[in-house]
């Protein structure tokens, strides 16, 4: 049986610096549509799910779903693993079937670099695989349904529960990074603040005509003549996990 590459996209109203961001209007629409429409341009993606919470404000982001007739599944606010392993349950996820990570916060991923991260955890052995040396918000995360369900039922510490992902670091030689070909990692192209939201107004406002069809070098040759563009965001700083 071929197997299949799900992408899940994390989704939920609530953030502590900039609560409702994942609706937040973008060029007329909700931040989640440009951020579906990017990634519906990644050939080798089967299906694409949203994963949200059972709180009623994310009711929201399932009538979204509906609107733009993609699957959606709701599960625990806090045990997000639980929520993602039971939305790739949903999807009669199987050992070997891939599942592509992604957050409700980027609307600048890269369907390319996604793409070339696919295809790089394909042609590897590899459970796990993540981007590299890209701004911040552009790439994602990959890894086995097997990985998923061994993390789901082991991961125990708080911060593994919450975060996905951080129960598969444990054993480094299944983990595979897509480096980027020039260092990016001073840009900041994910979306946690007021001042993230601007930028990426900046970008949309120059870049969109109402097709997706910019991308990271377009981006980069944007800011490069812009400069003070990126400086709108460039004093972020990121949360960590367990924060």
């Amino acid at each position: 049986m071929k197997k299949k590459t799900f992408a899940i996209i994390q989704a939920r109203m609530g953030s502590t610096r900039l609560p409702g961001k994942v609706l937040r209007e973008l060029c007329g629409k909700p931040m989640l549509h440009h951020i579906v429409q990017r990634i519906k341009q990644v050939a080798s993606i089967d299906t694409i799910m949203l994963a949200t919470s059972i709180c009623q404000e994310d009711t929201a982001v399932e009538v979204f779903a509906d609107s733009v007739e993609i699957p959606c599944f709701r599960g625990s606010e806090e045990d997000v693993l639980a929520r993602f392993y039971e939305a790739a349950r949903l999807l009669d996820g199987k050992e070997n079937d891939v599942i592509l990570r992604l957050t409700a916060d980027n609307p600048l991923v890269d369907p390319v670099v996604l793409q070339e991260l696919l295809t790089y955890f394909e042609g590897s052995s590899y459970s796990y695989a993540s981007t590299s040396g890209y701004p911040l918000g552009l790439g994602g995360e990959v890894f086995t349904f097997c990985a998923l369900e061994e993390a789901y039922r082991l991961a125990e510490k708080p911060y593994e529960r919450e975060h996905v992902t951080p129960y598969m670091y444990r054993d480094p030689k299944q983990i595979g990074r897509l480096i980027s070909p020039k260092d990016y990692t001073h840009y900041r192209f994910t979306v946690d603040t007021p001042e993230d939201f601007t930028f990426a107004e900046a970008v949309y406002d120059a870049l969109y005509h109402g097709a997706h069809d910019f991308y990271l070098a377009d981006i980069i040759e944007f800011l490069d003549h812009n400069p003070q563009i990126q400086e709108i965001n460039c004093n972020v700083l990121q949360k960590q996990l367990g924060e």
